[in-house]
């Protein structure tokens, strides 16, 4: 499965639900579902899940993993989150002839200008950029998860498919 193209619709798409669905899908590999059965399938076959139905307190984007509640995942909102968003990607291996996307660069632009992420690889080992935001496939945020969660949507969707890893809890 391939990860969405990137647009400009993406590129400016604010934090919260929608992109956080993406990143838990098409960076991090997980199931999406609003079922609730979904969830109690993953307590047996120890899936991990991402449950986006809204609960009582309107919160939503719950982790599963098998029958442990991992907790809330939003990563264009929380660092903690988005960290993990980082460490995904340093695991994504496109083959033997390509590093990983592991090389996160984050970069403040300044006071009320945000942030620009990119994960770079070989492929533009021909290529140096001074600033991350000259990077042609760089992504800006108000914020470093925001940023980073842009940039790591931007880096998968240059794979042909998905890491079979990913592919195996994505529907």
């Amino acid at each position: 499965m391939k990860a969405p193209t990137l647009d400009d619709s993406l590129r400016t798409m604010p934090a919260g639900r929608d992109l956080d669905v993406l990143v838990a899908q098409y960076v991090m590999g997980w199931k999406v579902t609003d079922d609730w059965d979904d969830v109690e399938d993953a307590e047996t076959t120890g899936a991990t899940v991402f449950y986006v139905g809204e609960f009582s307190d309107g919160t939503y984007g719950e982790v599963w993993i098998g029958e442990r509640d991992a907790g809330i995942f939003s990563p264009s909102r929380y660092i903690q989150d988005a960290w993990s968003v980082q460490e995904r990607m340093s695991s994504l291996v496109l083959n033997e002839d390509v590093y990983d996307f592991g090389h996160l660069h984050l970069e403040r632009l300044g006071f009320r200008h945000g942030w620009a992420a990119s994960f770079d690889t070989i492929i533009d080992d021909e290529e140096w950029f001074e600033h991350v935001e000259e990077y042609p496939r760089s992504a800006r945020g108000e914020t470093a998860p925001l940023a980073i969660c842009r940039a790591s949507l931007l880096a998968c969707s240059l794979l042909p498919t998905l890491p079979k890893e990913a592919q195996q809890n994505v529907t």
